[in-house]
């Protein structure tokens, strides 16, 4: 009598788990016509172009005013006629040097 118990309480557990596993609703399928007809668009769509970084490039210039010494060369050229006539000739010129600035 104790194993028919056993039996009996057994098969009562199934049809409960039975029962309540197919008493639940079945989850409703995903819309596949609608999610492919989404890709379609997305994979359809033109593109928007992605901008591009720029690059800038900044350039200071910076002149600077540096004194340059001014070169004087002096030249002397002596020319002797005769014994004692002595002739002197001074020539100065003056070299001006600038600077500006390079690429």
């Amino acid at each position: 009598m104790l194993s028919s118990l056993k039996i009996k309480t057994l098969l009562i557990v199934m049809v409960v788990f039975v029962l309540s596993g197919c008493a639940s609703e079945a989850s409703a399928l995903p819309n596949i016509e609608a999610t492919v007809e989404a890709k379609i668009t997305e994979l359809t769509a033109p593109n928007t172009p992605v901008p591009a970084p720029t690059l800038i490039i900044i350039i200071t210039e910076v002149i600077k005013e540096v004194e340059v010494p001014v070169i004087v060369e002096v030249e002397v050229i002596k020319e002797i006629e005769g014994p004692q006539v002595v002739v002197e000739k001074i020539v100065e010129v003056e070299v001006v040097v600038t600077a500006t600035p390079g690429p």
